[in-house]
């Protein structure tokens, strides 16, 4: 005859035990990393220290809240250290892992895309011209080359989605092409069409090319956005690195000159 009632206090023992358990596995899932390694183990608190001997590069990116990560990828006959180990966070406790690893996965293209396979690029240079030739499409499905561009002054912006300096400078850039509408605007990200109407619609009025493997390369280690201008004979006539206030007038005073202005 007690069953019942033991049933009934457990049953409610239950009931106020699950919900604390949920709170405490989520809480459990809360830890924001500080550091990732190699793309694939992540830690709150890092000795940099045990580290140095292995490592190939630092870098450093944002998740999606702001948050500041160091990226860090070790040598490729290098192994992460066992005492580097105890700092790590499980994975079903890292903070956002899916948006986090969707940027790991975007940085690591980036990576490739302006670094290539390791070969250094020769430098672009003001007075030459651009080397090679590209065939790329924008994101309306229009293909572009060097012959698209003949006769005609071009600005060139390349960006991706993870820098931030870039999508700032969107509006403004898009006031140049009212400006000045005898200009060729581009702008070039390694990144797919749909990717790019998303972050554009309404932002940045240039024309889009998509998956870009050319201006891109030229990003190197100099760092996002890269500008390019180009006369109508095909000259390099500024390149620049960052977006600054300094460099936009620089290539507004350009343009105006080239435009007889």
């Amino acid at each position: 005859m007690k069953y019942p009632c033991i049933l009934r206090t457990l049953l409610i023992i239950f009931l106020i035990a699950a919900p604390l358990a949920g709170q405490a596995q989520s809480k459990a899932k809360s830890i924001t990393p500080g550091y990732i390694i190699n793309g694939q183990y992540y830690a709150r608190e890092l000795s940099l220290n045990m580290l140095m001997e292995s490592v190939k590069s630092i870098s450093r990116i944002s998740d999606k809240d702001g948050n500041s990560i160091l990226w860090i990828t070790l040598k490729a006959d290098a192994q992460l250290p066992e005492a580097a180990k105890e700092f790590l966070i499980p994975r079903d406790q890292v903070k956002g892992l899916e948006s986090l690893e969707s940027e790991i996965h975007t940085f690591s293209q980036m990576q490739k895309a302006t670094h290539g396979d390791g070969q250094t690029v020769p430098a672009l240079k003001i007075g030459e011209k651009l080397p090679g030739d590209f065939c790329l499409k924008d994101i309306d499905g229009h293909t572009w080359s060097k012959d698209s561009l003949a006769g005609k002054a071009v600005v060139v912006n390349v960006w991706y989605s993870g820098c931030g300096p870039c999508r700032k400078e969107m509006p403004a850039l898009s006031l140049w092409k009212d400006r000045y509408p005898d200009v060729i605007f581009l702008s070039a990200d390694f990144e797919d069409a749909e990717k790019i109407r998303k972050i554009t619609t309404g932002r940045f009025s240039w024309t889009h090319l998509a998956e870009d493997n050319y201006f891109t390369k030229w990003v190197g280690n100099e760092g996002y956005p890269l500008t390019l201008v180009i006369d109508k004979e095909g000259f390099m006539r500024h390149i620049s690195h960052g977006a600054n206030e300094a460099a936009h007038q620089e290539i507004l005073t350009l343009l105006d000159s080239m435009n007889g202005k």
